[in-house]
């Protein structure tokens, strides 16, 4: 057994060179040609088309088979409702802001407002498919006030769908 010189595992069978494990090694990999295989991703992605166009209609069944008619309305709504606010994650108010699942789809979140918060584009393309404690993590953010906006996006959720709801019949 060795120990990884980066998250300092015990570790069985052989290291490579760098005395890092295999995950440690790829991650580094990954940081140090991040350009250098974004640029061959654009080009596969130029060059293959149909790729691109399947991934996407897969996600687009995934939503429809996981989304009820009453929810994608109430999702709608949710979208505009939380149109002018900040990011979700850091704060701030970006030029290009997204609507950003907090379980992705990819892991098994669906496509209602209860799962969608506002997110600035660097956040929401950096978080790609992880979940939000994992993010947050990795952001470096104080887990405490995203637990509290959790729970106020939440509050502020529940008020909106019962001002919205057509059985309510205070709200005209």
């Amino acid at each position: 057994m060795s120990v990884c010189n980066g998250c300092r595992t015990e570790t069985v069978g052989s290291q490579n060179r760098t005395g890092l494990c295999a995950l440690c090694y790829s991650h580094r990999y990954a940081a140090a040609n991040r350009e250098r295989n974004r640029a061959r991703q654009r080009a596969f992605n130029a060059t293959h088309p149909e790729y691109t166009r399947a991934a996407n209609a897969r996600r687009r069944e995934l939503i429809e088979a996981t989304t009820k008619p009453g929810d994608r309305r109430a999702a709608v709504q949710w979208r505009k409702a939380i149109e002018p606010m900040p990011c979700f994650y850091c704060g701030e108010r970006a030029e290009s802001m997204h609507d950003d699942h907090v379980v992705p789809i990819a892991m098994g979140g669906r496509d209602v407002a209860s799962n969608l918060v506002r997110a600035c584009a660097p956040c929401n393309l950096s978080k790609n498919a992880t979940m939000p404690d994992e993010f947050v993590a990795r952001l470096g953010v104080d887990r405490t006030s995203v637990t509290v906006l959790v729970l106020w996006d939440r509050l502020r959720l529940r008020r909106f769908v019962g001002a919205w709801h057509p059985t309510n019949t205070d709200a005209a």
